[in-house]
């Protein structure tokens, strides 16, 4: 399923239900799911893609989904495999910085007992911006093959922020997304080469993991650019990223006005606030905070408890015009954000028409 399919399904699950309540107390330590049957909250937790973090915290619940729960683990173990013979591949060339395991890849590993708890559909890598083409190449010579789709090809035409490769493992295709940058665009500034020092190492772990400030940040910033319906698994990240030892809060915020995310960061914190109960501390909070009027918009889109934090009745286009100009740190970075969308909106019905693409739903 594609990522914008995704995204409308999740929206579809936007009413306040008591399920996602109890799921989020469950997943956050502070109940155990009462006050709704087991199937319900196996099935948000299916489409939240919490599963196996759920089934860890409820045993009891291990039973009714545990054909769904070999599928996860079936496809982890591929992921795996990638991952290691991706490092094999990359082993042997000469690299200005290895190449960073970003998102899920990398929080499996630094915020959860066991990798399994935390669900992956392919793997995300940073690479620096010198090494690109090397690494690449690398990969097409070890049997990965271009896979984006000729749509997404066209749309991001010129802004090629990353590259979507993909190979067979047995019965199972992993694809890999080659970072340049995080996202597409100038609205941030995000420093990819701090990233790459920055990365952790760990025993057992075939590439390094971009450091949990970094994937704090990066999370923020997916979800925000993602117009903030992302699946309750990004928020039990951010929940945890916030509490990992190694992460300094006024650090984090420091670098978060470098990378013009303030306001991105702010939102997703004030999110698992009031989801989770999160203690935040205030001075960091009031330093991120955007000015009055975008501070009350962002409270008023975020107010939902459903599958998302987006208001109840919100459509996907809706939240993409509320989400991204609010985010943009200051009035150039709001004015390239409409550029940008602008520019990706005439590509892409110029794209569907010169190739016959049916319109989105």
């Amino acid at each position: 399923m594609g990522a914008t399919r995704r995204l409308t399904e999740l929206l579809r699950h936007q009413e306040p239900q008591p399920v996602w309540e109890a799921l989020r107390e469950l997943v956050a330590g502070r109940g155990r799911g009462e006050g709704v049957s087991d199937a319900a909250l196996l099935n948000a937790a299916s489409r939240g893609h919490v599963l196996a973090l759920v089934t860890s915290l409820r045993p009891d619940l291990a039973a009714g989904a545990a054909r769904e729960l070999a599928a996860e683990s079936f496809v982890q173990l591929h992921i795996t495999r990638a991952q290691e013979q991706l490092a094999a591949l990359l082993e042997r060339l000469e690299l200005t910085r290895r190449p960073v395991l970003l998102k899920g890849n990398a929080t499996a590993h630094l915020i959860y007992d066991t990798p399994a708890l935390r669900a992956t559909l392919d793997i995300d890598l940073l690479v620096a911006e010198r090494d690109f083409a090397l690494v690449l190449a690398a990969l097409r010579e070890g049997g990965w093959q271009d896979s984006a789709p000729l749509l997404f090809s066209a749309v991001n035409a010129g802004d090629a922020y990353e590259h979507p490769v993909a190979r067979d493992f047995g019965p199972v295709r992993v694809g890999c997304d080659l970072h340049r940058r995080l996202t597409r665009g100038i609205r941030f500034r995000v420093d990819h080469a701090g990233i790459l020092a920055r990365a952790v190492e760990l025993p057992g772990v075939p590439l390094p993991l971009c450091h949990p400030e970094d994937a704090l940040l990066h999370t923020a910033l997916h979800a925000a650019t993602s117009h903030f319906a992302v699946p309750l698994k990004a928020w039990v990240d951010l929940l945890r990223l916030c509490a990992h030892p190694s992460v300094r809060m006024a650090r984090v915020g420091a670098r978060a006005r470098d990378w013009r995310v303030s306001g991105a960061l702010w939102a997703c914190l004030r999110v698992i606030s009031r989801w989770f109960d999160a203690p935040l501390d205030p001075a960091v909070m009031q330093a991120l905070r955007p000015d009055e009027p975008t501070a009350r918009a962002l409270d008023w889109l975020l107010a939902g408890r459903g599958a998302t934090p987006l208001r109840h009745g919100l459509q996907l286009r809706e939240a993409q015009l509320l989400a991204g100009p609010l985010v943009a740190d200051g009035l150039i970075p709001r004015a390239a954000w409409f550029g940008e969308t602008l520019q990706l909106f005439i590509r892409s019905r110029l794209a569907r028409r010169s190739r016959s693409f049916p319109d989105p739903d």
